[in-house]
C-alpha cells in the first residue's frame, strides 16, 4: 500500500516526510501547513529519535517486490492492485471448485511457544507482559538472518502494530509499570519503509519487522508455533469468506482452500477471524484495531449505511417512531436501516442457537436448531461454506447417535463428503470418517473425532 497523506489521507508514492522527525507523510505545503499546529509538540520531542533509529537500521525498503510475481506459480488467482475501490487483494483467474487449494505457501519467518517460555503462543491468558521483549528480540534477530529478498519481501507487507496509538499507549503503560523493559522507541526498530496511515487508530511513521509479524502472522499447523506467511497474506478479509486459511497435513505448508464453488473474476477472500456470531459492530471494530480497516463485505455495510445512519442521529430526539422516520428520510434509506438491524439480529440468534445446541434435550430439539441455523447462515451469505457445512453433519451424527435417531448413516456420508474434500481421501479425519459408513459410531468416538482426537 502506498503511504498517504496524515492530513487528507490521499494516497500515493510521491509523498514528503516531515523533515524533522521522519514520522508524517504529507501530499503537499499546505497539507503540512495545515498539520503542523497539532503535529508540532510531538514533532519536536521525537526529532532525531527516528531519523536516528532509522538510519541504524537497514535500508531494504521492498523496492522491486511485485506481489503479482509472487502469485505467478498458482495459475488460478491473481493479484490485482484495487479491487472495488478497498485496495489490493487476489481474485480468481478461473473457475474453483469446493475444496480446491488455491495457494500454498510456507513461512519465512517463525518463532515458537518453547522459545518464549509459554505452552500455548495463542493463548491470552498466560502471556504475561515481560515477553513482550523476548517476542520483538526474537522477531529482529531471526529477521535480521533474512536474506535480502525475504527481508524485501517482510516489509512489502501491511503493519498495524509500529504506529498503533493504542498499542503505543499499552506499552509504555506497561515500561513505566515495570512489567516490560523497553520503552515503545525501544521496543520497535524501524526501517525506513514508510507505514500506511490510518487516522483512526494509526499516527503515520515506519514499519517495523515487529509490526509487520504481529499484523499478519498465523498459526504453523498444530504446532506451537506462529509464523509469516508472505503470500497469503495478501488475501482480503469477508465476513462471508468463499475461502478459509487452513494448514495443509499433506504439503506441510499453510495453504489458502476455496470453501465453495468460486467464478472467475470472483475476489478470493478469507476471514480473519471467527465472525459468524458478531454484529457487524463488533465486526468493524476488530478489522478497524487490528488491521486498520473497516470491513465492507455483502454482510457488514450497505452503501450510503454510514451516511444514513448520521443522518437518523442527528434527526431522532427519541421520540420518534419508525413511520415518522421513514416520512423525513424516505423508504429506500429506511430500508438500509432495517437492512443492518435484520443481519445483527440473525448474527445474535445464531449465537444464542449454538449455545442451546450444546445443551438440547432431544434429536428433536437438535434438528429444530440446525433447521433454524441453517436458514439464517443462508440468508448471512456464510453457506455454502465447506467448514459449517461439516460442523452441521457432525453436530447430527453426535445428535443420532446420542439419542438413537435413524438417521446416522446419512450425516456420516455427508460428514465424508465435505471431509474428502477439505483434507483429501488419505488424512486421519476422513479415514475416520470413512470406517463409520459401514458401521455405528460409539457416542465417545464421536465426541473424541469433534475435540480433535481421531
Amino acid at each position: 500500500m502506498s503511504p498517504s497523506c496524515a492530513v487528507c489521507e490521499k494516497a500515493g508514492d510521491k509523498m514528503k516526510l516531515c523533515g524533522q522527525c521522519k514520522d508524517r507523510c504529507y501530499c503537499s505545503p499546505e497539507c503540512q501547513r495545515l498539520d503542523w499546529k497539532t503535529h508540532k509538540t510531538w514533532c519536536q520531542k521525537n526529532a532525531g529519535k527516528i531519523d536516528q533509529r532509522v538510519n541504524q537500521t537497514l535500508k531494504v525498503v521492498g523496492k522491486g517486490i511485485d506481489p503479482a510475481e509472487l502469485f505467478a506459480e498458482h495459475p488460478c488467482c491473481k493479484y490485482v492492485a484495487v479491487i472495488d475501490g478497498k485496495g489490493a487483494g487476489v481474485i480468481a483467474s478461473d473457475f474453483i471448485p469446493a475444496g480446491e487449494i488455491i495457494v500454498r505457501d510456507q513461512h519465512i519467518l517463525c518463532i515458537t511457544g518453547d522459545e518464549l517460555g509459554l505452552s500455548d503462543i495463542w493463548s491470552e491468558s498466560n502471556k504475561p507482559p515481560a515477553k513482550f521483549d523476548r517476542q520483538h528480540e526474537l522477531i529482529k534477530e531471526k529477521f535480521e538472518r533474512l536474506s535480502e529478498s525475504d527481508q524485501a519481501k517482510v516489509l512489502s507487507l501491511e503493519d498495524m502494530q509500529t504506529n498503533n496509538k493504542l498499542t503505543r499507549a499499552i506499552v509504555d503503560r506497561l515500561f513505566k509499570e515495570g512489567a516490560i523493559k523497553s520503552s515503545w522507541e525501544k521496543l520497535y526498530t524501524l526501517t525506513s519503509v514508510p507505514s500506511a496511515h490510518v487516522s483512526e487508530v494509526q499516527d503515520a511513521g515506519y514499519k517495523s519487522p515487529e509490526g509487520v509479524f504481529k499484523t499478519n502472522s498465523l498459526p504453523v499447523g498444530d504446532s506451537n508455533s506462529v509464523g509469516l506467511f508472505p503470500l497469503i497474506s495478501r488475501f482480503n478479509h469477508s465476513c462471508c469468506p468463499n475461502a478459509s486459511y487452513r494448514w495443509n497435513h499433506d504439503v506441510q505448508s499453510q495453504v489458502v482452500q476455496a470453501m465453495r464453488d468460486i467464478q472467475a473474476g470472483e475476489e478470493i477472500c478469507v476471514t480473519y477471524f471467527h465472525a459468524n456470531f458478531m454484529t457487524s459492530d463488533t465486526r468493524q471494530k476488530r478489522t478497524m484495531m487490528g488491521w486498520g480497516f473497516k470491513c465492507q463485505c455483502e454482510a457488514c455495510e450497505c452503501p450510503g449505511l454510514q451516511e444514513v445512519r448520521e443522518l437518523v442521529r442527528s434527526m431522532d430526539d427519541g421520540n420518534m417512531t419508525d413511520d415518522d422516520m421513514t416520512a423525513l428520510i424516505g423508504a429506500e434509506k429506511m430500508a438500509l436501516i432495517e437492512k443492518s438491524i435484520a443481519t445483527n439480529e440473525r448474527r445474535q440468534r445464531l449465537a444464542a442457537l449454538n449455545t442451546r445446541l450444546n445443551t438440547a434435550s432431544s434429536l428433536r430439539m437438535v434438528k429444530q436448531i440446525v433447521e433454524e441455523m441453517e436458514g439464517l447462515y443462508c440468508k448471512e451469505k456464510i453457506l455454502p461454506h465447506l467448514l459449517v457445512e461439516s460442523q452441521i453433519a457432525l453436530d447430527l451424527i453426535q445428535a443420532h447417535v446420542g439419542f438413537g435417531g435413524p438417521e446416522v448413516a446419512k450425516w456420516c456420508q455427508a460428514l465424508y463428503d465435505k471431509e474428502r474434500l477439505l483434507e483429501g481421501e488419505t488424512h486421519p479425519k476422513t479415514r475416520k470418517v470413512k470406517q463409520w459408513l459401514s458401521r455405528t459410531p460409539s457416542v465417545m468416538e464421536v465426541v473424541n473425532y469433534a475435540n480433535g482426537n481421531w
